[in-house]
């Protein structure tokens, strides 16, 4: 059976029955029972609805979203699966419109999950997350930009007041600090509190090492020191989880430093990794430059060509500059 059919099957007929939300009768036995059938009917529907989404459907997972929600309309699980899907679908989506919309649509199903159930610290989470999101859409209208950060703050708080010692809540509210807020001292605080809570979660030494590369591009204290303390937390979350990030933030971290060697060890960590088709051709400039900062030019010259052969058409032009400017002869 196609995907599409079991859209279809599970949207259909069969659910139709199930559709209306339970009343008062006489017999509350028959109540509850027919409260639970719906609520199962409906937890049936989110599963194909993410086994849609996760296979590209994304029409047709999000239809089967809206009919959960629809279907079992008390169940604040409904609405924030709802929600997460849109929110999801509008970081994949390449068309502005259908952004605006789907952001649409998941606030009005994650506003709803909140006020079902506002003890749930996901449901104030995901609106924080939704307007961190926003703000980052709206870089070039700080105004709006403002507006949104400071929602997603206060979405954030509510959430640490119900998990307090939540490392990854602790870790996404540090990123809002260092990216929209600046404040980077509240974010060392809050990354530095969750690497006490759990000194085994990668995702908070690559979000430490991102607040350093920050601050050291913000010209906030000793460039040298950043780059330093930067480079040490990937290198941790190197050693908890290889990652392409990882790598490809130490060989920044390291060049910063002017540590071209250890540069040149990430970056082919990098790569042996096997970076998405259109990204790796990046890593071969870089490792261009490094080898003929270090002397080495028929490296240079073949990390050059290596850089040109797989970088996508439209970069060729630019890239070839580049290369012929810093005095190497790749040809493409």
């Amino acid at each position: 059976m196609s995907m599409k059919s079991v859209a279809a099957v599970a949207s259909g007929s069969f659910w139709k029955v199930r559709t209306t939300p339970p009343c008062s009768t006489t017999n509350q036995r028959e109540a509850s029972f027919g409260a639970w059938s719906i609520a199962v009917g409906a937890d049936v529907l989110l599963n194909f609805a993410g086994t849609l989404q996760a296979k590209g459907f994304v029409a047709d997972g999000l239809a089967l979203f809206d009919r959960a929600a629809e279907t079992a309309p008390w169940e604040a699980a409904n609405f924030r699966a709802q929600g997460e899907a849109y929110l999801t679908a509008s970081r994949r989506t390449g068309s502005p419109l259908k952004r605006q919309e789907y952001l649409r649509h998941a606030e009005t199903a994650l506003a709803r999950a909140e006020v079902l159930d506002p003890l749930v610290p996901d449901n104030h989470a995901n609106l924080a997350r939704l307007a961190k999101w926003r703000a980052d859409l709206s870089s070039r209208t700080p105004d709006v930009a403002r507006r949104e950060t400071d929602e997603a703050v206060r979405h954030y708080t509510a959430a640490a007041r119900l998990i307090p010692a939540n490392t990854l809540l602790l870790n996404e509210w540090a990123e809002l600090d260092f990216t929209r807020r600046r404040d980077f001292a509240a974010a060392e605080e809050k990354l530095q509190r969750s690497r006490r809570l759990d000194p085994s979660f990668d995702y908070t030494y690559a979000a430490l090492g991102d607040m350093y590369m920050a601050r050291a591009k913000a010209g906030v204290g000793d460039p040298t020191e950043n780059y330093r303390h930067a480079a040490a937390a990937y290198v941790q979350a190197w050693a908890l989880r290889h990652s392409l990030k990882a790598a490809v933030n130490m060989a920044l971290a390291y060049e910063g430093l002017g540590e071209r060697e250890r540069a040149i060890e990430a970056y082919r960590q990098a790569l042996a990794m096997n970076p998405p088709m259109g990204t790796g051709w990046a890593y071969h400039e870089r490792l261009a430059s490094l080898h003929l900062g270090l002397g080495d030019r028929p490296e240079a010259e073949r990390q050059a060509q290596l850089a040109l052969w797989n970088a996508p058409p439209n970069e060729k032009p630019r890239l070839l500059e580049r290369l012929r400017s810093a005095g190497l002869a790749a040809s493409g």
